[in-house]
């Protein structure tokens, strides 16, 4: 199963995690985002930013859950970085809280960072490399591994603090399952043989503390401070270990800091110097968890300080022994892709609309820092060629005006003030105007009445249908306008009725013609009658009656305009 994950909605496209992954790992396709895992480093800002909050990890708390309900026994590894979590709870009250949960026994991280800094306090003694880059951040190894192989050499190699302790545990409970508890998401990718064998990061654990009914009870018990514990602050590795004095001790902090950091050091222009480096900014204690909760990390790290270091001076630390190989591998995971030529890529630009160096824009508005980059990303199939919105935007509005000049409708619009924004040349030609220009900006009272646009407005409509006749242009028009409130505008399109009310009326002249003909004929009729009935004693009563609903018949027809 993928560690991160999307959930089943549509994007709103505002390529957001595109934008602020380091490693532009995500692509959309089908109006979703994807993630793509041969490239993740799983830094977790995807999780953070996404303003549906549509980006997920996996939950491993369903799994434990069962694990505690076919009785098995469960064991956790907490990282120090818990305080910042939990600030008005001691440990034992934290652990308590855990316990309550169901775990049987609760270890500290720390520990085993303590067995990390004395192997890179070995490997600086050593002189293992020139330059030493600690390997506590599993987000920048594999940004090492995925993305930057050029850097493998300098990585030391050793297993994490969460791997160490695990390993303490499985020796102390064989049968026991691990679990670590931290700020990051990333450390979910050393789950296995050689870790703990689940992860939850504080924020999971906060909801699984919510829906048990259990809260960490506030303890002002302080535990005697140990150095090890300082790991989740930037800087706090070094600060834990003795130092050598041909060695210089650096932090990087923030992963485009980390990546310049990286490109300095195969540059080959530095000498003895170990790199303390964390993907997140201000290191373990500006986590995924805390960035999603906006703890402050000056207070977080003086938090972590104050269980880490003795204001005495008088400091110690943990005295733990591993009897376990801590050695680990890193490896080439670059996955290659030919880039495309530079006729593949200009096809692709001129697709985009960019047929010059002045149409490329670089907005960032798909989420990539230039248009070149986005173009290399659509060759890479990571990309979708709508997803530029100036090209959009450019192309939905040339195939808005050809609609709109098109059209035999008259069509204009019109701004709160009653001043013309938009007219085509269809309504230019109706009301004699020699083009648009004429009229744009003017108040639309120079052609129309402005009254149904007025009286739209105070409605409260978003849409009336009316005829009406401009006289001083001989105009009969079948007029729509629709108010768009958000904008404030209203777009106004009219149907030219002219010739078909001037046929009507035609038609009407012609039928009236034909009624006063029928008058004539029975009045004619009429005293012809009288004539035949005053010599036959007849009355013309039903040749009346006849005559005069020829006449309506002749009348009736549908409401005329």
């Amino acid at each position: 199963m993928a560690i991160l994950s999307f959930k089943e909605i549509e994007c709103m496209d505002c390529y957001k995690c595109i934008r602020y992954c380091p490693v532009k790992s995500i692509t959309v396709k089908n109006g979703r985002a994807q993630i793509i895992e041969s490239e993740c480093i799983l830094c977790g800002t995807c999780t953070v930013i996404c303003p549906q909050n549509a980006k997920e990890d996996s939950n491993d708390i369903p799994k434990i859950l069962e694990l505690l309900s076919e009785g098995r026994e469960i064991v956790a590894t907490v990282a120090p970085s818990w305080i910042t979590a939990y600030p008005k709870a001691s440990f034992k009250s934290f652990s308590d809280a855990l316990i309550n949960l169901g775990f049987s026994h609760i270890a500290e991280t720390a520990e085993g960072a303590y067995v990390v800094k004395s192997q890179y306090e070995k490997l600086i003694k050593d002189k293992w490399n020139d330059v030493i880059i600690s390997s506590c951040c599993t987000t920048i190894n594999l940004y090492i591994e995925h993305h930057f192989p050029e850097a493998l050499d300098f990585l030391a190699p050793i297993i994490s603090p969460m791997q160490v302790s695990a390993n303490k545990l499985k020796e102390l409970y064989p049968n026991a399952i691990v679990v670590f508890i931290g700020p990051c998401i990333s450390k979910k990718a050393e789950c296995g043989e050689n870790g703990a064998d689940y992860v939850i990061t504080f924020d999971e654990l906060e909801g699984w503390f919510r829906n048990s009914s259990i809260e960490p009870k506030e303890d002002d018990l302080v535990s005697m401070p140990k150095l090890s514990r300082s790991f989740p602050y930037s800087g706090g590795i070094s600060d834990s270990m003795v130092k050598e004095s041909e060695f210089q001790y650096m932090a990087v902090d923030g992963i485009e800091n980390c990546i310049n950091a990286l490109q300095e050091v195969v540059s080959g222009n530095l000498k003895g110097y170990f790199i303390e480096m964390s993907a997140c900014t201000g290191s373990c204690i500006g986590g995924p968890s805390f960035q999603k909760s906006q703890h402050r990390q000056i207070l977080a790290k003086t938090l972590v300080k104050k269980q880490a270091v003795d204001e005495s001076g008088d400091n110690t630390d943990f005295d733990v022994k591993a009897d376990f190989p801590l050695k680990r591998k890193f490896f080439d995971k670059k996955v290659i892709c030919m880039p495309p030529t530079e006729w593949q890529l200009s096809a692709i630009l001129k697709k985009m609309g960019k047929n010059t160096m002045e149409d490329e824009l670089n907005c960032g508005s798909c989420g990539y820092s230039s248009c070149r980059e986005k173009a290399m990303a659509i060759y890479q199939n990571k990309a979708d060629i709508n997803m530029c919105l100036p090209f959009m935007k450019a192309r939905t509005e040339s195939f808005a005006d050809k609609v709109i000049e098109s059209s035999p409708n008259l069509i204009l619009a019109v701004d709160i003030d009653m001043c013309v924004i938009m007219i085509n040349n269809a309504t230019c030609k109706a009301f004699h105007l020699s083009s648009p220009k004429d009229i744009l900006g003017s108040p639309v009272s120079r052609i129309l009445d402005e009254y149904n646009f007025v009286d739209l407005i105070a409605s409260g409509e978003e849409r009336i249908s009316r005829n009406i006749y401009v006289a001083e242009y001989g105009l009969y028009l079948e007029q729509t306008l629709i108010y768009d409130k958000a904008n404030s505008i209203i777009s106004c399109v009219m149907k030219d009725i002219t010739q078909l009310r001037m046929e009507k009326n035609r038609i009407r002249q012609a039928k009236m013609n034909s009624a006063n003909m029928a008058d004539e004929i029975v009045e004619a009729q009429l005293r012809t009658v009288h004539e035949i009935a005053s010599l036959l004693g007849e009355t013309a009563a039903k040749t009346k009656l006849a005559i005069m609903d020829l006449k309506k018949t002749i009348l009736m027809d549908d409401e005329i305009f």
